[in-house]
């Protein structure tokens, strides 16, 4: 299921089966939000035994993990404006880190940023002589699952 397509739905009934509204009381929408979404990534013979965990730390955990995305984002961002400026002409590596951020973005559900930079990966690879046509294919399917 694409990113976009897919949507997340924390109905009642699921977190009385799994104990989750007592002791999730203390947190914010987003919290709750947020262990759905890492819930709903997991398959369903493992969640019982995960939320037996300390809810606040497996919450901290996945806080954690989007940070480590967030720097990721920025990082290639930071790669592509050096490449951008330097090397512009070196259209395979460009398109490969467009590549990346598409997919970092695509991982924390930024279907709209995911796209542009789909888009961009495939304009750079057709602009360069060394990627083959099952690259921009590749990129092309990508593109399609997030749309």
């Amino acid at each position: 299921m694409s990113c976009c397509k897919s949507c997340l739905h924390i109905d009642g009934a699921r977190f009385n089966s799994l104990n989750l509204t007592q002791a999730s009381s203390s947190f914010t929408q987003d919290e709750i939000i947020q262990l759905g979404t890492f819930l709903s990534e997991i398959p369903d013979h493992c969640q019982e035994a995960i939320i037996t965990l300390l809810i606040r730390q497996l919450l901290n955990l996945y806080q954690y993990h989007l940070m480590t995305l967030y720097h990721a984002i920025e990082g290639i961002q930071i790669a592509l404006a050096i490449l951008l400026k330097h090397t512009p002409n070196d259209h395979k590596k460009i398109s490969y880190h467009y590549y990346h951020l598409a997919n970092t973005y695509k991982r924390i559900r930024h279907c709209k940023e995911a796209a542009e930079c789909f888009i961009k990966a495939i304009e750079m690879a057709r602009l360069s002589n060394e990627i083959d046509e099952e690259y921009v294919d590749m990129l092309e399917t990508d593109l399609r699952t997030i749309k």
